[in-house]
């Protein structure tokens, strides 16, 4: 019996079709679910494979063609805007072009990693992810602007680079791209970037400052955990989301200011920032989340807000506070640990100061926070 399928022929669009060719002319094996669209056939004739599909592919997906090691050349659709972990991994049949392994217009990886300088070739759109990992000898990348795509942990420990200059079509940092890329001290991050991915900076050592544009919306888990150089960071308005750790152990940060669609100080987001002197948490906070500020050493006054009602575990422990001024005329709530201890403030000094609104000192006698105030 026929199988049915429906196909994209609105506006007289061409077929989508990947081509491909092989080193033994024989059609090669795909995933299932390797693309994001149906495939309609998939035949090898006249020394070439196609592949039809009902509509555009945007996606080429994780593992699609792993291990395919007869695969000589791919044409890649100018639908696809991302490439899947591992997609073409173990495909030692394509081509090697100045040291770096090619898929048609993606980059797969590179070859020799000994070297000091890549020149990306033109006309490349996708870089794979873990394409560069472990270069540790790079120092210069050359990217052309027709990259549109950046995968994971694309320039993973890439240790002695030390500047990089990213393509205008990037709207996407993906996770670990430059994570630990140690000597980095300068990166210019597209107008067009949108979203920074889980440690995508994560202990970039050598980072003095950070701009955000102001298109980006959501900074990742860890994304600049461990930048311990970093001294300033200018987060703009857009960001509706900050993940867990995201300035961890950022030693030399000074100076904090959260957009006002923030609303959570999320779990570790500052610990160990232990140059932070002064916080003060705006009216748009509404909880401050476990360890957000642990260890922040040097930390002697902190404002909070009217509006916030709960503090973590661990929430300001080993900071110290000399000074803490509650805003909030209802007690924010102190989470307790797993023990039913209280610790938000462990290890507060008998010397400090809290200070509430007029009138509300009872309410906070007769709540948790008598802990730090008998």
């Amino acid at each position: 019996m026929a199988r049915l399928v429906t196909a994209d022929f609105s506006n007289n669009a061409e077929p989508c079709v990947l081509r491909y060719t092989t080193v033994d002319n024989k059609m090669i094996s795909i995933k299932t679910n390797a693309f994001d669209a149906e495939i309609i056939s998939h035949t090898y004739e006249n020394g070439k494979g196609n592949i039809v599909f009902a509509k555009p592919i945007t996606l080429i997906n994780h593992q699609a063609f792993w291990g395919c090691k007869t695969l000589k050349d791919i044409s890649i659709p100018n639908s696809v805007e991302t490439i899947g972990v591992e997609a073409f991994y173990d495909c030692k049949s394509l081509p090697i072009i100045d040291n770096i392994r090619y898929a048609g217009t993606c980059l797969v990886e590179v070859v020799d990693k000994r070297r000091t300088s890549y020149n990306i070739k033109e006309n490349t759109k996708y870089i794979c992810s873990d394409a560069f990992y472990g270069c540790h000898d790079v120092i210069n990348i050359t990217i052309p602007n027709s990259v549109i795509y950046i995968g994971d942990l694309a320039f993973y420990q890439c240790t002695n680079l030390e500047y990089i200059k990213l393509p205008n079509a990037i709207d996407t940092l993906n996770a670990g791209v430059f994570s630990c890329c140690r000597k980095l001290k300068e990166i210019s991050i597209p107008n067009g970037v949108t979203s920074i991915g889980d440690e995508a900076f994560h202990e970039c050592c050598s980072l003095i400052n950070i701009v955000i544009p102001r298109r980006v919306t959501k900074i990742g888990y860890g994304a600049f955990g461990g930048c311990s150089k970093l001294e300033h960071v200018v987060i703009p308005e857009s960001v509706t989301t900050i993940g867990e750790g995201a300035f961890s152990s950022c030693t030399n940060l000074l100076e904090i200011s959260l957009p006002s669609k923030v609303v959570s100080i999320s779990e570790g987001m500052f610990q160990l920032c232990i140059s932070l002197t002064n916080v003060v948490i705006t009216d748009n906070i509404r909880s401050i989340e476990d360890d957000a500020f642990s260890c922040c050493y040097k930390l002697e006054s902190l404002t909070i807000s009217k509006n916030v009602y709960n503090i973590g575990e661990n929430a300001f422990r080993g900071c110290n506070l000399k000074y803490i001024y509650c805003r909030a005329t209802m007690p924010p709530s102190l989470k307790r640990n797993y023990f039913g201890e209280i610790t938000a403030f462990e290890n507060l000094s008998d010397n400090a100061t809290i200070i509430v609104p007029k009138g509300r000192e009872k309410a906070y006698l007769d709540s948790d926070w008598k802990k730090y105030l008998e």
